[in-house]
C-alpha cells in the first residue's frame, strides 16, 4: 500500500486525500441525524445531493440547511404529518411544484432562503393550511403568479426580499387575510398593480425598500387599514398621486428617503391622522405646499434634511401637535457644500425652538456660513408668516 502511495503524480495524491477527509468529515458530521429526544432529523451540511427517504415519520423539526440538494420530489414529506419545521436554506433547489409539500399538515415554518428558485407557481403551497413562517428570500424569483400562496389561510410572515421580482400582479397575495408582516425589498419592482394588496386586513409590515418604483398610484394600499409600517425608501419615485394613502388610517411610520421626489402637495398625506414618523429625507425636494401637513394630526417626527429646500414656512407646522422633532442633516451626513438653508428666513424656526415647541435633531447648514446656534434673530420672539 505505501508503494501505491509513493507512485501516485503530487496532484492525483492530494486529490484522493482530498476526497478522503471530505468523506471523514461527511461521516463525522452527519452519523448522528435523528434526536429521538427532541425529535429532531439533523443534516446540516452534510454535502447532499438530495432529500433523504428515511427521514423517521414522528420527526418534529428537519433540518436539511446548507447541502447540495437541487428539488423537492413530489411526496418527498408525505410521511411527517407530525412535522412543525422544514429548513432547506443555502441549497441549490430550483424548482418546487404540486406535491412537493404534501402531507405536512403541522408545518409552521418552512424556509427555503437562499436557493436557485426561480418562480412560485399556485398549488406549490395548497397543503400548508398552518403554516406561520414561509422564508424565500435569496433565490431568482421573478415571477410569482396569481393566487401563488392560497391555501396558507394561517401565514403571519412572508420574506420575498433579495429577489428579481418586477411586477406584484393583482392577486398575488390572495388568501392571506392574517398575514403580519410582508417583505419584498430588494427586488426590481417596478409596478403595482391596483388591488394586489387586496384581502391583506391584518398586514402590518410592508417593506418595499430597494426597488425601482418611480409613481405610487391612488388605489395601490387600498384596504391595508391595519398597517402600522410602511417602507418604500431607496426607490425611484419621483410622483405620488394624491390621497394616494387615504385608507391606511392606521400607519404609524412612513419612510420614503431616498427617492427622486421634488414637490410635496397639499393632499399627499390624507387619511394619515395616527401617522408618527415621516421620513422625506435625501430626495430632492424643493417645495411643500402649505398645507401638506395639515392631515398628520398625531405627528412627532418629520425628517427634511438633504433635499433641495432652502426655507420652510411656519404655516407648515403650525397646526400640528407639539412638541415636534423636525430632523435636518449634519456636517457628517453631507456635503456641506450642498443643501444650504436661508437661515435669517427660518428665525420663526428658532423662535421656535427656544421654546421647545419644535425640537431639532441635526440643524439647518446656512448657506451665509453662519453657525444656526448663533443665529441673531431681531424679530425671534415674533413668528412672521410668508
Amino acid at each position: 500500500m505505501i508503494e501505491f502511495f509513493i507512485k501516485m503524480s503530487p496532484s492525483f495524491l492530494l486529490f484522493f486525500l482530498g476526497q478522503a477527509s471530505r468523506s471523514l468529515v461527511q461521516s463525522r458530521e452527519c452519523k448522528h441525524k435523528y434526536n429521538y429526544h427532541k425529535r429532531e432529523f439533523d443534516g446540516i451540511a452534510c454535502y447532499l445531493l438530495e432529500i433523504p427517504n428515511n427521514i423517521p415519520s414522528g420527526a418534529l423539526c428537519v433540518n436539511l440547511d446548507t447541502n447540495q440538494i437541487t428539488s423537492v420530489p413530489k411526496g418527498i414529506f408525505s410521511n411527517l404529518s407530525q412535522c412543525n419545521n422544514i429548513f432547506l436554506g443555502n441549497n441549490k433547489i430550483s424548482e418546487i411544484g404540486q406535491g412537493s409539500f404534501k402531507g405536512l399538515f403541522n408545518l409552521i415554518g418552512l424556509y427555503l432562503q437562499n436557493n436557485k428558485i426561480t418562480s412560485i407557481k399556485p398549488g406549490v403551497f395548497n397543503h400548508l393550511s398552518r403554516c406561520n413562517f414561509l422564508q424565500l428570500f435569496g433565490n431568482n424569483i421573478s415571477l410569482v403568479d396569481k393566487y401563488a400562496f392560497l391555501g396558507m389561510t394561517r401565514l403571519d410572515s412572508l420574506s420575498l426580499n433579495a429577489n428579481s421580482i418586477s411586477v406584484i400582479e393583482n392577486g398575488t397575495f390572495a388568501g392571506l387575510k392574517y398575514l403580519m408582516s410582508l417583505g419584498v425589498r430588494h427586488n426590481r419592482i417596478t409596478h403595482i398593480e391596483q388591488g394586489s394588496f387586496t384581502g391583506l386586513y391584518n398586514l402590518k409590515t410592508l417593506d418595499l425598500n430597494f426597488n425601482r418604483i418611480s409613481v405610487i398610484e391612488k388605489g395601490v394600499f387600498n384596504n391595508l387599514m391595519s398597517c402600522l409600517k410602511l417602507f418604500l425608501c431607496k426607490n425611484q419615485i419621483s410622483f405620488i398621486e394624491k390621497e394616494v394613502f387615504h385608507s391606511m388610517e392606521s400607519l404609524q411610520m412612513l419612510d420614503m428617503h431616498q427617492n427622486s421626489i421634488a414637490v410635496i402637495k397639499t393632499g399627499h398625506f390624507i387619511g394619515l391622522g395616527n401617522l408618527k414618523i415621516l421620513k422625506l429625507e435625501a430626495n430632492r425636494i424643493a417645495l411643500i405646499e402649505i398645507w401638506a401637513f395639515d392631515p398628520l394630526l398625531s405627528i412627532t417626527s418629520i425628517s427634511l434634511g438633504q433635499n433641495l429646500l432652502k426655507t420652510l414656512s411656519s404655516r407648515l407646522f403650525i397646526n400640528l401637535p407639539c412638541p415636534l422633532v423636525l430632523k435636518f442633516s449634519t456636517l457628517s451626513d453631507t456635503d456641506e457644500t450642498k443643501h444650504l438653508w436661508d437661515c435669517p428666513s427660518l428665525c420663526w424656526l428658532k423662535h421656535e425652538e427656544e421654546n421647545h415647541t419644535i425640537l431639532l435633531e441635526g440643524a439647518p447648514l446656512c448657506s451665509d456660513q453662519a453657525h444656526w446656534s448663533f443665529l441673531l434673530c431681531e424679530n425671534a420672539g415674533k413668528i412672521v408668516f410668508f
